[in-house]
């Protein structure tokens, strides 16, 4: 049956496009976001780049956004630049041949988008509230459904008692958003990457209004390090070259990477749901966390008006789990790009076989995921299948 009221926790991405998608539906949706609306920008805003494929957008555009809108605030991206961190030279671009449209895109830009559009199908949304446990009590007293929207730490989750194990990858991020690209050799057509060895590295992507974000994806002691100034000294080549980029790491926002588990995405009543990273939390590595948590909601939004949240649950769990072994497949090819030369060998190796065998070598994994028809689980299982007789690389992206 289908709920009359639903609440979402979590004003995310996610949490708006299932508002939005719900109330269009007739489903009287309220959200309930602990931080400012993301239509009065403050420092704090998450300007964090993130990559937005074909099937994340075709999630949104479920809501009735024009795809023009979203053209103006975001980025085409054909490939990836390595350049050395030391020097600023370019160590090889990759392309990412058909990768189904890849856009960059700032997470506060398309999150004020969606918070527009979910507003005007009339969802009623409260930022600047945090829920506690006895709040959470009695909105569970008032909704038919709480929908746990609320990142890696989700205390929804908790309150919903949806058993679930969190597990930290001893790997973090500090992001920055750098108005001036003064100083930065960038590709405006892709991303550009800077090695740091084992301590981890940062990606740069060009950004829709002007300037850039640059995202550090660092181990914790490579954190440790840019807390205390000695990342600073020791890659003192690199920051100097980029200005501004240091005073702004002196406030960034930092944060650590965890994946979650959960046993099951619904309470056993059908009450409450989780969703996003509140679900299943996704390093960084593939760029499919914002995609897979846009599925989530759309995905969910048909099963919440058609009574099936068991298909939603055992559908998006496999999705989730299948995501999360290609990611952390991915996190290698990542820390191999400045320690093994034999990298990008074998990626080219790859692409090249794959345009003139297709039939035996899959294309390229971000080729593969980015691809809408494509289940991340039938692209994991190319990658097993192949992977079982082709022992020259593995299939990275």
């Amino acid at each position: 049956m289908t709920p009359r009221t639903v609440a979402i926790v979590g004003g995310g991405p996610s949490g708006m496009l299932l508002a939005g998608l719900l109330s269009m539906r007739g489903v009287k949706t309220t959200v309930f976001e602990k931080l400012h609306d993301a239509r009065t920008p403050v420092k704090e805003t998450k300007y964090l780049g993130l990559f937005l494929t074909q099937r994340g957008e075709n999630c949104v555009e479920r809501l009735g956004i024009d795809p023009d809108r979203l053209k103006k605030i975001s980025r085409v991206i054909n490939g990836r630049r390595i350049a050395c961190a030391q020097t600023g030279s370019s160590l090889g671009l990759k392309g990412w041949g058909n990768t189904h449209n890849v856009k960059v895109i700032n997470r506060g830009d398309l999150l004020k988008l969606l918070t527009e559009k979910a507003l005007e199908t009339g969802a009623v949304i409260h930022h600047n509230t945090d829920l506690h446990e006895e709040s959470l009590q009695s909105k569970k007293l008032t909704f038919d459904v709480i929908v746990a929207a609320d990142g890696v730490h989700s205390p929804t989750r908790d309150f919903l008692s949806i058993p679930s194990t969190k597990t930290s990858m001893n790997m973090g991020y500090c992001w920055a958003h750098l108005s001036s690209t003064s100083g930065i050799n960038l590709d405006p057509s892709r991303v550009t990457v800077w090695p740091f060895g084992d301590y981890g590295f940062a990606h740069g992507t060009p950004s829709a209004s002007g300037g850039v974000n640059i995202t550090f994806v660092l181990t914790n002691e490579g954190l440790r390090q840019l807390d205390d100034g000695v990342f600073l000294r020791d890659h003192a080549a690199f920051f100097d070259s980029i200005e501004g980029l240091s005073s702004y790491l002196q406030s960034a926002v930092k944060g650590t990477f965890h994946t979650v588990h959960c046993d099951s995405y619904v309470t056993q009543n059908g009450d409450g749901v989780v969703i996003g990273d509140a679900a299943h939390g996704m390093p960084p590595f593939l760029g499919q966390g914002l995609n897979i948590s846009l599925e989530d909601a759309s995905t969910l939004s048909d099963a919440l008006c058609e009574g099936d949240l068991s298909e939603f649950c055992r559908s998006r769990r496999c999705e989730a789990a299948a995501c999360l072994d290609l990611t952390l497949r991915q996190k290698v090819y990542h820390f191999s790009l400045s320690k093994d030369p034999l990298t990008s060998l074998r990626t080219k190796y790859q692409s090249f076989m794959h345009s003139f065998l297709p039939s035996l070598y899959t294309p390229p994994l971000r080729q593969l995921v980015n691809d809408p028809e494509t289940l991340y689980a039938t692209a994991l299982q190319r990658v097993e299948e192949q992977n079982q007789w082709y022992n020259f690389g593995r299939v990275y992206e």
